[in-house]
């Protein structure tokens, strides 16, 4: 493990303290509603509510290009295969219009929560600090690797989850608290968190 359990309980526990109500029910609602189907998809609805999830509104004009037939089509080939290929699942969600890697990812995430995780500048920057310990000069950089870089930050999420007995998910939430937190632990026995 690169951080230790407690570090990464620790990081968990302050992640489901400030976002888990609204994760939660968010991530409950959208997902049945995307395993419904057989073979899985999205609606422009959907979409358009996960890129508010990781985006806010500010990429609504871009999401709004796309046709439903053609989120519809891009998001059914996508998710078919994800399991066998990630990087080209990624690759193919990006072809949306306002689709980046981490929007792409956070798709994968609500159709398949229990595999995968969302790539962001804090999730980013956290495994770049804990894998490599590059010093990060500024944690609101965004992530601009490519889909290769998101399957090795998967891969290091699985690995870790595997260790700890959690989801990759868990462990995405405990770096994503690292990096907002820009590299600090919380250390709940004091009073000084």
């Amino acid at each position: 493990m690169y951080l230790g359990r407690q570090q990464y309980e620790n990081l968990k526990e302050e992640f489901d303290k400030d976002y888990l109500p609204f994760d939660y029910g968010f991530l409950k609602i959208v997902t049945e509603r995307i395993k419904s189907r057989s073979p899985p998809y999205l609606s422009f609805r959907e979409l358009w509510q996960i890129d508010y999830w990781k985006n806010g509104p500010r990429n609504y004009g871009k999401i709004k290009r796309n046709s439903e037939d053609k989120i519809v089509t891009v998001t059914k080939n996508a998710l078919s295969i994800t399991h066998q290929d990630v990087k080209c699942s990624i690759n193919m969600l990006v072809e949306l219009e306002g689709v980046g890697i981490p929007v792409a990812s956070a798709i994968l995430f609500f159709a398949f929560p229990e595999k995968f995780v969302v790539i962001d500048k804090y999730v980013w920057n956290a495994y770049r600090k804990i894998t490599k310990n590059e010093p990060i000069d500024n944690w609101e950089s965004p992530f601009t690797g490519n889909a290769r870089e998101y399957e090795k930050l998967l891969t290091f999420c699985q690995n870790e989850a595997k260790e700890l007995g959690w989801t990759p998910r868990d462990v995405e939430k405990a770096l994503f608290k690292y990096g907002e937190n820009k590299g600090k632990i919380p250390d709940f026995s004091t009073d000084n968190w």
